[in-house]
């Protein structure tokens, strides 16, 4: 991508399309078709060099890889829907609101890091080699 972006996005311009063609001068965006067969042709190509890109790639997972990362670096939901341009929030919601695996996991962390904070090591109870201790933890005396 940073190729892409370094030999056809030389100058600084939010406005300019990510994908464009050229004809006669003017440029113009390309077909939702188009970007599709490009991004499936360089994603194979990227797939042969790294097993983190994902086996179907298309253009809409950017966007949606996007959103996501906003929504879990702290972005307020509605502020992501105004962002992407959603005219309902529900749209938001349904397609970019899932909590994924990483915010589901710090979340637990979170909620669970002043529980295990009260069992610090200042008790410090060795039961790992107390069979008879381990035995009437797991209800087998």
């Amino acid at each position: 991508m940073k190729s892409y972006l370094h030999k056809f996005h030389t100058e600084d311009n939010p406005e300019e399309f990510l994908f464009y063609i050229d004809r006669k001068g003017i440029r113009s965006q390309m077909s939702i078709d188009n970007v599709e067969k490009f991004v499936a042709r360089y994603g194979k190509k990227a797939q042969e060099t790294s097993t983190d890109v994902p086996e179907h790639l298309y253009p809409h997972m950017w966007r949606h890889s996007r959103a996501m990362h906003l929504y879990r670096n702290g972005m307020p939901l509605p502020l992501v829907s105004e962002w992407f341009g959603h005219a309902k929030m529900d749209t938001t919601r349904r397609f970019y609101a899932n909590a994924d695996t990483t915010m589901k996991k710090e979340t637990i962390e979170k909620a669970t890091s002043d529980f295990y904070s009260l069992f610090s090591n200042e008790y410090d109870v060795d039961w790992e080699d107390d069979e008879d201790l381990m035995k009437k933890l797991y209800g087998l005396k």
